[in-house]
């Protein structure tokens, strides 16, 4: 709302300086004339920093051309139709595998969707990069990233969470070689942790994940029902065939 020609913005922002500086360039009004009130968020993850900006700035100019207070709230229906979650990124891996499992070479190409404008892009392909390998140390590493600008709402950053799509990405591309090779998950894993430590370019201290990995494996009974599962499986997809 605007009262004495001030423009009252409140908001569960979490960058209130950036808000009031795009809200000054949309209106055309000066920086002193806007006044932005965070109110409560209920986390980082749950109000993106871009996301609020833009709504905040639609309601705003509502606000500013009526002369009147306007409050814009979204249904989780709404939301869902149309706010895009999170940040597109492609993830192709080639591996090299020797027949006893060892990695000798990993290529991989990420291309991450940043929308109309983001600030973070760097930070989100270096992390990217750096989290592409996950745990593992294969002999030779190639990896190209690429931050693309698009049509679509420019992304938020949740520093927590820029790392997990490489990170899953590996892990798939990790059982797909076990499954290939006729290894057990958790023997390709333990087998490629620390073969080429010394070597890599991203630095992790892995510790005791060895032990980790294996302790957890013994204790749910992994193997077990991973080989159980592999013989129902195939047994389905060989009736089904015949």
């Amino acid at each position: 709302f605007v009262d004495d020609g001030i423009l009252n913005v409140y908001t569960s922002t979490q960058w209130p300086s950036y808000l009031q500086s795009v809200l000054s360039a949309t209106l055309d009004i000066d920086d002193d004339l806007i006044s932005v009130k965070k109110t409560k968020s209920t986390g980082q993850s749950t109000n993106g920093i871009w996301r609020n900006a833009t709504l905040a700035v639609q309601t705003a100019v509502a606000s500013y051309l009526t002369g009147k207070p306007v409050k814009l709230m979204l249904s989780r229906e709404e939301q869902h139709l149309f706010m895009a979650i999170g940040m597109p990124v492609m993830v192709k891996h080639r591996t090299a595998v020797t027949k006893d499992g060892h990695i000798t070479a990993m290529q991989i190409n990420i291309e991450a969707d940043i929308g109309a404008w983001n600030p973070f892009a760097q930070e989100i392909a270096d992390r990217l990069v750096i989290a592409s390998c996950g745990v593992y140390t294969p002999e030779n590493i190639n990896v190209t990233a690429r931050a693309v600008t698009s049509s679509k709402p420019p992304t938020s950053i949740y520093s927590q969470m820029i790392d997990s799509q490489s990170f899953f990405a590996v892990e798939n591309q990790l059982s797909l070689i076990a499954d290939k090779t006729n290894m057990l998950p958790g023997e390709i894993r333990d087998l490629n942790m620390n073969a080429h430590a010394k070597d890599m370019p991203f630095i992790f201290k892995l510790e005791k994940t060895s032990d980790v990995l294996n302790n957890v494996l013994s204790v749910s009974d992994f193997n077990r029902k991973y080989i159980t599962f592999r013989m129902e499986t195939k047994q389905i997809i060989e009736k089904n065939i015949y």
